[in-house]
């Protein structure tokens, strides 16, 4: 999940700046699909981030020798 999390966040970041240039360069089309994949990249980073609010936390190395 931590990969996850953070390959989507470097995504979403790239995703943007294709956005500008499709805006930039007036392609509708290309506009359309990073928009529809900034959306599938926000859903996968929530997704990622509830999966990881869920995970247990790392166990205690001190814990163990009680």
């Amino acid at each position: 999940m931590k990969a996850l999390k953070g390959a989507t966040e470097s995504a979403a970041k790239e995703l943007e700046i294709l956005k500008k240039i499709a805006e930039e360069k007036q392609k509708e089309e290309l506009w359309d699909l990073v928009n529809k994949a900034i959306d599938i990249t926000n859903g996968a980073h929530e997704g990622a981030e509830l999966g990881l609010s869920k995970e247990p936390p790392e166990p205690d190395k001190k814990s163990k020798n009680k």
